[in-house]
């Protein structure tokens, strides 16, 4: 059992936001993932969603068994997995 916590952010404007969390939960060759959006993100004037799987909600841990399109693009590909 092996997991990962990444903090999410974004350099938008000169400006570092916390945007959320996202968990990586790996066990029996197998990831689950968990993403939370920082209330602080929620509040934030100018918020907008990630991604169209992950709306904009106070303290809605997001579950899945893959992950989402927004950080499939920038997640290595099979090959850089590899590597």
């Amino acid at each position: 059992m092996n997991d990962t916590h990444l903090l999410v952010s974004l350099d938008w404007q000169g400006q570092l936001y916390r945007i959320g969390h996202l968990e990586i939960h790996k066990s029996r060759g197998r990831e689950n993932y968990r993403f939370i959006y920082e209330r602080t993100w929620i509040k934030h004037p100018n918020r907008f969603a990630i991604d169209p799987e992950l709306p904009l909600l106070v303290d809605m841990p997001y579950l899945s068994n893959r992950l989402w399109g927004a950080f499939q693009d920038i997640s290595p590909d099979r090959w850089g997995s590899i590597m």
